[in-house]
């Protein structure tokens, strides 16, 4: 509605930044869908092409918003995606635990992209701690960065719970270089751990 049709008013004040990154990684709370019956997040087509002409190219699809959309749904939303040039990483029990690699120049980067929120109807999708390090592990094999995205914590708090710590120094222990954090919807530590750092909660 402000931008007049045109999705780019969203990123107006940030693409010139965002775009000047090697690579550029987001977690992606809304889903695609031309039913509109859906009680979800959901965002038309124009919006996933303007993210893509704002510089990014990888997103997370592991989160609670995207885990009430229906397999179809989800199906759906990569497709999307992917039709305008953007790589998907996680979205549920399935592939949480599935890298996705990238590169910058000659050095491979994976994406571990999970959610330990479980508040959807009766769904208990939290963190199974060994598929977690497994993966880590594998990924870090193969690649020379490893970033772990982490959808967890509580809502509005600006410290980080003790479960997310023991996820995040799992991650690092496990080979992680990164972990990345979001939920809270507030912004919580940049803490160094080890080799690696933890960004708790963007925001």
């Amino acid at each position: 509605r402000y931008g007049g049709g045109n999705f780019s008013y969203i990123f107006e004040k940030s693409a010139s930044v965002l775009s000047s990154y090697d690579l550029l990684f987001g977690n992606l709370e809304s889903g695609i869908s031309s039913d509109s019956t859906v009680r979800t997040q959901s965002a038309p087509e124009g919006a996933f092409r303007a993210m893509k002409r704002a510089g990014f190219d990888v997103v997370s699809l592991s989160n609670d918003n995207i885990e009430r959309l229906s397999a179809p749904e989800v199906g759906d939303t990569r497709e999307a995606l992917g039709e305008v040039g953007l790589s998907t990483v996680g979205a549920n029990e399935n592939d949480m635990y599935e890298p996705k690699i990238m590169r910058v120049g000659s050095t491979k980067i994976a994406f571990i992209a999970i959610s330990d929120i479980a508040e959807v109807g009766d769904s208990n999708v939290l963190i199974d701690e060994s598929k977690m390090s497994e993966a880590i592990a594998e990924a870090r094999k193969e690649s020379g960065l490893v970033v772990v995205s982490i959808h967890f914590g509580n809502k509005y708090e600006t410290k980080p719970t003790e479960r997310q710590r023991s996820l995040a120094e799992l991650a690092i222990d496990s080979g992680a270089d990164l972990v990345v954090g979001h939920f809270a919807h507030v912004v919580q530590p940049l803490e160094k751990y080890k080799n690696g750092y933890v960004a708790y909660g963007l925001g």
